[in-house]
């Protein structure tokens, strides 16, 4: 401070005598008012994606971009401008691109995890978090042609050779049938599972099952892969109870809000085709994963089953996920990976509710950038939840 307040002087005398003065002034002004502006549309963005902003870190970055256009107009403040451009960018990566990391890691030594979907994107890094502490992770991709190059990465930077490929296509219910009965004779017990895996399709699609492909693989397969995993759960001897981890999306809350719920008149019948969007039928599928947690939760809360089953969004990322989109969509994509989180910093939130500390003892949780939030919506009617547990007890022909 003392520093600024020696300079001060001399910056009233540029500005008065030199003729860049004015330019200089108006650069600033500009680049400040942008950078307020580019905050304002970020957290638009945050909102208008249901994405939680915590309110307290809003208000940082508020202040901080109204500090830094003060600070050029305001002659005498100028040495403070580039410190100030350098904090307000520091702090929208912390909160927004990087996000909080996992806490609390247990070591998850001889423990082991099955993990769908992680042949790219957070996926990847979900497997590297969670092979790094120790366990043995099978990967359930669909194809090992995709997969054994990622299994062969993780176990080149983590030094855990436990690192194995089986073979799962949410897409087919015989997959995720061959799939469980290969990991029954292979283990005794199961400590975790961390459903990852899902899809966006442009276009109605249906699998081999004839479901609507986002609503069987994001979940319809995902319930059928549960109730043939579970019984290995339940042998699982480690302290504090195995975990399922459900990676969700905050799309579900749009099907909430805007379509009234699940829609159970469309998402399993013909009439799907009619009135299918992308958005719509993505939605559907998380708030139905939802639902699940919820129906999940309360049965094996009645049967005495320690089990904690967790959901989450790991925030807006640039993923494989959209790998059936056109071309110039993906483009388009890419352009906005500086105001998302990288796949790496989109893992956190999975690691921390499958392997933190802080989550012993809870179940039935939604957690935000390693947060667990409350939310009050319809998804947590439990008329609905239960059901749709019926209905994926009739087409999956499994019961708990």
């Amino acid at each position: 401070m003392l520093f600024v307040c020696g300079f001060s002087p001399f910056f009233k005398v540029f500005y008065g005598i030199s003729p860049f003065a004015f330019q200089f002034r108006q650069l600033n002004i500009f680049l400040s008012a942008s950078l307020l502006a580019f905050t304002a549309v970020v957290t638009l963005f945050r909102w208008l994606t249901f994405e939680w902003f915590p309110k307290g870190e809003a208000v940082m970055l508020f202040s901080l971009a109204a500090l830094l256009l003060y600070s050029s107009v305001k002659p005498s403040c100028h040495i403070l401008f580039p410190g100030l451009i350098c904090v307000l960018l520091y702090t929208f990566w912390r909160i927004q691109v990087r996000g909080p990391k996992p806490r609390k890691l247990l070591e998850l030594q001889d423990q082991v995890f099955v993990i769908t979907g992680c042949n790219s994107g957070i996926g990847v890094e979900t497997a590297r978090s969670i092979a790094d502490r120790g366990a043995h992770v099978i990967m359930a991709c669909r194809t090992r042609k995709t997969a054994d190059p990622v299994a062969r990465d993780i176990i080149a930077s983590t030094g855990n050779s436990r690192v194995e490929v089986v073979e799962l296509d949410l897409g087919s219910f015989a997959s995720v049938r061959k799939f469980t009965e290969e990991i029954h004779k292979r283990f005794e017990s199961i400590d975790g599972v961390i459903s990852n895996a899902g899809v966006m399709k442009l276009g109605y699609t249906e699998t081999v099952d004839r479901l609507e492909t986002m609503m069987q693989v994001n979940c319809v397969s995902v319930y059928l892969l549960l109730m043939g995993l579970i019984p290995l759960l339940c042998k699982s001897k480690i302290p504090g109870g195995p975990r399922i981890t459900l990676v969700g999306s905050n799309m579900h809350k749009r099907a909430c809000l805007e379509q009234g719920g699940f829609d159970f008149e469309n998402n399993f019948s013909a009439k799907g085709e009619d009135v299918f969007s992308m958005v719509r039928f993505y939605g559907q599928s998380k708030l139905g994963l939802e639902l699940l947690k919820k129906e999940l939760v309360r049965r094996l809360e009645l049967k005495g089953i320690n089990i904690q089953v967790n959901s989450l969004n790991p925030g807006t990322i640039v993923s494989n996920i959209s790998r059936d989109f056109p071309s110039f969509l993906n483009k388009f994509h890419w352009l906005i990976q500086p105001i998302n989180k990288t796949a790496k910093t989109g893992s956190y939130t999975t690691v921390h509710v499958a392997a933190s500390q802080e989550v012993e003892g809870i179940t039935g949780g939604w957690f935000e950038h390693c947060t667990n939030l409350k939310q009050a919506l319809p998804v947590y009617d439990t008329d609905d939840a239960a059901k749709l547990w019926a209905l994926l007890e009739t087409k999956t022909n499994m019961v708990l």
